[in-house]
């Protein structure tokens, strides 16, 4: 399983929900199954809103885990992927548990003080579970 942190040069939270939006495009062109998960209904909403309305020339089928958790895109907030093959965009503060269906997982790091503190404890946690996470510098 291949484990990256896309560091992003800005420190706005609005920069992180854009990088999100632009990998799961890139997944979905790539037919590959993307799962974002969200840290709370907030997040969430602003995702899903962001999906319809960033690029309305080019409409990317999504949905929410909890009305199907089989969309090519899936925003959730507690649930795991349930797709075999799934790419794995963590906003969350906690790291993604590997499953079966994990075949990519992504963390995005911003330059706030605090989701950067966040951003090395789950590199850290992924390092004691085997992995090696690589960083991508954009």
């Amino acid at each position: 399983m291949r484990i990256d942190f896309y560091v992003s040069p800005s420190a706005e939270p609005a920069a992180r929900l854009m990088l999100a939006y632009r990998l799961a495009r890139k997944a979905w062109l790539a037919a590959m199954p993307c799962w974002i998960s969200c840290s709370d209904n907030e997040q969430h909403q602003a995702m899903d809103q962001m999906l319809w309305t960033a690029r309305p020339e080019l409409f990317m089928p999504h949905s929410c885990a909890s009305e199907n958790a089989h969309a090519p895109i899936v925003i959730a907030l507690e649930a795991v992927p349930v797709q075999n093959g799934s790419v794995v965009i963590n906003l969350r503060q906690q790291i993604v548990h590997p499953t079966d269906a994990v075949a990519r997982i992504i963390e995005l790091v911003c330059q706030e003080p605090q989701q950067l503190e966040t951003s090395r404890q789950n590199f850290i946690q992924y390092r004691k579970l085997g992995f090696q996470p690589q960083r991508v510098e954009l």
